[in-house]
């Protein structure tokens, strides 16, 4: 029996068949370099418009979609890498980026690189890097670093890791990315002369005048900030206001109010200091309504652009629930809904894991609670509530 297949053309590798390649005359090509699960989700997508996309599979996708020329696949896979971004992956998805040229991708990994600095660079995949590309990472203003001291000490970090192959790039290293008046003269004083001789031939680089007028790292210029939610009272009608108040200068500046106007939301100040709202619910225009609907939005505010970022919802929806951060993870924690025959607390617990990107439930608490507090300390939760009890003294006779 003879089997026909019909294939879409614009999933062919062209070059493979124009370019006068001994492929172009074969009656059967043998595809090397693409996995079978890979080659199974092209075909499926050629017929389909849909792919199924997971940690496991992004990457051989991405490379299968660069032989067979399908860049929607490919922008499909670096949307995913970029929307999973994390410090353990970052580098080798800045890496990959940059072997097959993906501009986005690499620009968006690059960036989140520099954001969350300190973490990456006790990864592995940080000692993996070219010249070129530690050079492209850091000779950057937007680098997260409240001390210069933070960028030499990674670029030891790296040399360390094959030092015969690196020490002839310590020189251009230290010249394109070390800002030598943002360094404590004790410090300075203090570096081995294997890297004093190196920094020496980089200021002949550099030139003199280049050590006046160095620009502040982005996590040079970061101030403490008091952010003040749900700043409206909640039957007053008017939308709120988020104000941030810098404890130093005391000036006062407006953070993008939560979307759809959300009140009464979990928040929690990430240790990377990142923003995050949970739960809540919006406003009615009804000044008499209090039984609001929960909502199960979950947000991210974005520093840089001032606008908060959708990621995935909470299972459950719920007002007053407390966000808390413990062993890299996030937990909503109780709360209450107003639902069936009215006003509910919640006990459940659900625990979002930013790999995976999704919320899952755990062990809920013993009770339910709505207006409580909680805290963790020492890789523990712990979850207060308050009674308040009237008490009446009798006098006895």
């Amino acid at each position: 029996m003879e089997c026909r297949y019909t294939i879409n053309h614009s999933f062919l590798p062209r070059s493979m068949f124009t370019s006068g390649l001994t492929e172009s005359t074969q009656k059967e090509v043998r595809i090397v370099g693409v996995e079978a699960e890979s080659m199974d989700l092209v075909l499926n997508y050629a017929y389909t418009s849909r792919v199924v996309l997971t940690e496991a599979n992004v990457q051989a996708l991405f490379t299968a979609a660069s032989i067979f020329q399908i860049p929607s696949i490919q922008d499909q896979c670096a949307k995913y890498m970029i929307s999973h971004l994390d410090p353990q992956n970052s580098i080798g998805v800045f890496i990959f980026a940059d072997h097959y040229g993906h501009q986005e991708l690499g620009d968006r990994s690059k960036e989140y690189i520099r954001k969350k600095f300190l973490c990456v660079t006790k990864e592995q995949e940080f000692l993996q890097l070219t010249k070129d590309q530690l050079i492209s990472i850091l000779d950057s203003d937007d680098l997260n670093v409240d001390r210069e001291e933070h960028v030499y000490e990674s670029i030891v970090r790296w040399f360390e890791h094959e030092q015969d192959e690196r020490e002839g790039h310590l020189p251009e290293i230290f010249a394109k990315c070390i800002r030598f008046p943002l360094m404590e003269d004790a410090f300075i004083e203090k570096i081995p002369p294997q890297f004093a001789q190196a920094i020496a031939k980089s200021y002949v680089e550099k030139g003199p005048s280049s050590t006046n007028g160095c620009t502040q790292r982005l996590g040079m210029t970061a101030s403490e900030m008091i952010i003040c939610f749900d700043a409206a009272h909640k039957h007053s009608g008017k939308k709120q206001t988020v104000p941030c108040l810098d404890t130093v200068t005391g000036r006062v500046f407006k953070l993008c109010k939560p979307p759809n106007d959300l009140r009464e939301v979990g928040i929690l100040v990430s240790p990377d200091n990142d923003i995050y709202i949970a739960g809540g619910y919006r406003p009615s225009s009804s000044e008499v309504s209090i039984d609001h609907k929960a909502e199960n939005d979950f947000w991210m505010y974005d520093h840089s652009t001032n606008r908060w970022l959708s990621k995935p919802p909470l299972l459950r929806a719920r007002i007053g629930c407390k966000l808390v951060y413990c062993c890299g993870k996030m937990y909503a924690i109780g709360g209450r809904v107003y639902e069936g025959d009215g006003r509910n607390s919640l006990k459940s617990v659900e625990c979002y894991d930013s790999r995976e990107n999704c919320w899952t439930s755990v062990c809920a608490m013993p009770v339910a609670m709505e207006f409580h507090n909680a805290v963790e300390y020492k890789e523990k939760i712990y979850v207060l509530q308050v009674f308040l009890c009237a008490r009446k003294d009798t006098q006895t006779r």
